[in-house]
């Protein structure tokens, strides 16, 4: 008498899970990895997307200046790659806030996993002693957490509040007194007078009959 099948093909065995096919797997974890990362993005079309990306255990690799560079260089370079523009953003020591400008809103997952991915190896290249070792979990090397938040800006007062939110964080953390003496941040983009590490475009405009 032949052994009866599990659903999903294989011949059962008593005692054991039945196992899913290898392919079936690695579609599951593609599509978790492409989704998993985004908490809110399901708009159409032109807007301006607020992200906050953490590091892995919040290991301040930031303070690094070589490394801080590369990243931000890679943050202007995805930007340009998918015709975007970078609104707003603060590189903390730990983390990273942004406001994205993006002529379609829907990609801003693709844009988040491109660039935490290519960051990551720009900063490997850079790190090394405790704080390699640090960013190491399971043998295996990550930079930035899984997951990361996003908001979509509907009306000038929300642009208004995330930019100064954004703008304030190394005045709150106590690293400065005030915003325009962070490098690594637009606010001197916005209010010093001086253009900063990445070209902001303060034209980009939110959609205001976006949903909530």
């Amino acid at each position: 008498m032949p052994g009866r099948r599990s659903k999903c093909g294989a011949p059962a065995v008593p005692g054991r899970r039945p196992r899913l096919p290898s392919d079936l797997i690695t579609l599951c974890i593609s599509s978790i990895l492409c989704h998993a990362c985004s908490k809110q993005t399901t708009l159409e079309g032109s807007g301006i997307g607020v992200c906050n990306n953490d590091l892995h255990d919040w290991t301040p690799v930031f303070t690094i200046d070589t490394v801080a560079e590369a990243v931000l260089t890679q943050l202007r370079d995805t930007a340009t790659h998918f015709a975007s523009s970078l609104v707003g953003y603060v590189l903390m020591p730990t983390h990273l806030h942004m406001l994205l400008g993006m002529p379609r809103i829907e990609h801003l997952p693709q844009f988040m996993q491109t660039f935490k991915s290519l960051s990551s190896r720009s900063a490997k290249k850079l790190l090394d002693g405790d704080r390699l070792l640090h960013l190491q979990r399971k043998g295996r090397y990550h930079l930035w957490m899984p997951r990361y938040d996003d908001l979509i800006v509907y009306s000038e007062r929300q642009f208004k509040t995330k930019l100064e939110y954004i703008h304030n964080n190394p005045v709150k953390a106590g690293l400065v007194g005030t915003s325009t003496e962070w490098r690594y941040s637009s606010a001197s983009a916005w209010f010093g007078g001086s253009e900063g590490l990445i070209r902001m475009n303060k034209d980009f405009r939110w959609t205001e009959d976006q949903a909530r």
